[in-house]
């Protein structure tokens, strides 16, 4: 009996020894034998093609991201585009301003928090820091004045903000903060220059989300057998 088992013993040392062995000889060949895969169509992509692949997804201008009927002058509202969330509100002033949707604080909505009109400044809903009209943190309601003050000199005690540009009561805003110059060399083409002038008061809007792309959407709506139905 005893015997038995000391040659099965010995039979399972052998076999886990030659899987092994061919484990290593397996891995040893696939690494040193050069292999042929066949080029693949991605491979073969010309400088163009790959150009307009690593091109941004959407071009470097002014975004329309809202009407300013849609939006509700005394409290902030959320805005969305290509994933990002943002939030608006009107200041005193009558201007529109336009952060990341995110308190630097703890990441809280700025979208939930409130508008305080005696200080002109958005208020975070959690724990009550007040932002300006250009982002810049001006209230820590938990921190005293000197330690307030020296937050305040961090940027990350700032929220990041948008410049923004109203034209035929549509809010455009410049999503790419990287590249501010651009901002000085185009405004957002809206012609004619009077366009809707002495209208705008008496029309409204409508919104509707599509799930489909832009491009079905045009296709659809310059195809001129589409408009009886």
């Amino acid at each position: 009996m005893a015997l038995r088992r000391s040659i099965s013993r010995l039979a399972m040392v052998y076999l886990v020894t030659l899987c092994l062995k061919t484990a290593f000889v397996s891995a040893f060949s696939s690494t040193n034998t050069p292999t042929t895969t066949p080029t693949s169509s991605v491979q073969q992509r010309s400088a163009n093609q790959q150009a307009l692949e690593d091109a941004p997804p959407f071009p470097r201008t002014w975004v329309p991201l809202a009407s300013v009927y849609e939006l509700h002058p005394d409290r902030p509202t959320p805005l969305r585009f290509l994933g990002q969330s943002y939030v608006t509100y009107q200041s005193n002033d009558g201007q529109w301003a336009v952060f990341d949707d995110a308190c630097p604080h703890r990441l809280a909505p700025l979208s939930e928090g409130r508008v305080d009109r005696q200080k002109n400044r958005l208020e975070c809903s959690y724990h009550g820091w007040e932002f300006d009209a250009d982002g810049r943190c001006q209230e820590i309601p938990q921190a005293d004045f000197s330690t307030m003050q020296k937050a305040m000199q961090n940027e990350r005690c700032h929220v990041k903000s948008y410049p923004v540009h109203v034209e035929k009561n549509i809010l455009f805003v410049w999503p790419w903060a990287d590249e501010d110059p651009l901002i000085t060399v185009s405004q957002p083409h809206c012609a004619p220059e009077h366009f809707m002038e002495g209208v705008s008061e008496n029309c409204t809007t409508y919104t509707r989300d599509l799930p489909y792309g832009w491009d079905t959407l045009l296709e659809n709506i310059v195809d001129p057998s589409h408009v009886p139905f």
